[in-house]
């Protein structure tokens, strides 16, 4: 069965840029035994890791011209979960990508963003967005991180940074 395009949210996600996403995420979890897992188990042991006070961790906003703004205690002050509806949908309008990046025991850098992966394949702004700031970070960022999204794989930032993923 060909895959002709797939819609998530009312959005198109490319048929060539799905099936290479696929085919990386399948990749990523056959060499990384921590990426092997569903999509709530692996958001659980990536939050461990990108919440913990054992790792050095980056906390982040990308806003939408790609410009990365340092926020260590923004998720702590509001997390999303303490919004009312009416702050969340105004911080969704302005269009920023939050995250995290954080270090596995074994040295893999983990990307974690607060959106799901598929959206940011669907939306070129998005997508657009993260690869400007990826490539402007103040710490470095390995072209071997894993980037994930609410539980899934989007790829490594050199998947990103390649244009393979849109």
């Amino acid at each position: 069965m060909e895959i002709k395009k797939v819609i998530l949210s009312s959005r198109k996600v490319d048929a060539g840029v799905y099936k290479y996403w696929q085919k990386r995420v399948a990749e990523i979890q056959k060499s990384n035994p921590f990426f092997n897992k569903d999509k709530r188990q692996l958001l659980r042991d990536v939050m461990k890791v990108t919440h913990s006070k054992e790792h050095d961790v980056f906390v982040f906003w990308i806003s939408p011209d790609g410009r990365v703004v340092e926020s260590p205690g923004a998720h702590k002050e509001k997390p999303i979960y303490m919004m009312t509806p009416e702050e969340y949908e105004e911080s969704k309008s302005r269009n920023y990508l939050r995250g995290r990046v954080a270090q596995l025991l074994d040295g893999q850098q983990v990307v974690l963003i607060y959106m799901d992966p598929q959206n940011i394949l669907a939306q070129k702004r998005s997508l657009r967005q993260l690869q400007i700031g990826l490539g402007d970070f103040p710490i470095p960022i390995d072209d071997e991180a894993i980037i994930v999204g609410n539980g899934e794989i989007l790829g490594t930032v050199l998947d990103l940074q390649s244009g393979e993923l849109g």
